[in-house]
């Protein structure tokens, strides 16, 4: 994957099936989406060069349905996503 720069992002939903492997959707404070598709990923991690707040996340960890993990922000932040073994989301 090359590196993707992602503005005004407001909304972090990642979700993970087995057979599917990972979804990740950014939503931008203009209700843009964009969403990206992983199949080989060692994990996802999140990173930042300046404290970020937070404002709600909700964890699903349930065997018996898709496991997602949804990060709504307290404000805007641009993000870069890179690849390396693992995916970096990082909040600049």
């Amino acid at each position: 994957m090359q590196e993707q720069r992602l503005y005004d992002i407001d909304l972090i939903f990642i979700s993970y099936q087995p057979q599917k492997g990972y979804e990740i959707e950014f939503r931008s404070r203009h209700n843009q989406v964009q969403t990206f598709v992983f199949t080989h990923l060692e994990g996802i991690e999140i990173k930042s060069l300046r404290p970020f707040e937070v404002r709600s996340s909700f964890l699903q960890l349930s065997d018996q349905s898709t496991r997602s993990w949804n990060v709504r922000l307290d404000f805007p932040v641009n993000i870069k996503l890179y690849e390396l073994g693992s995916l970096i989301i990082e909040v600049q």
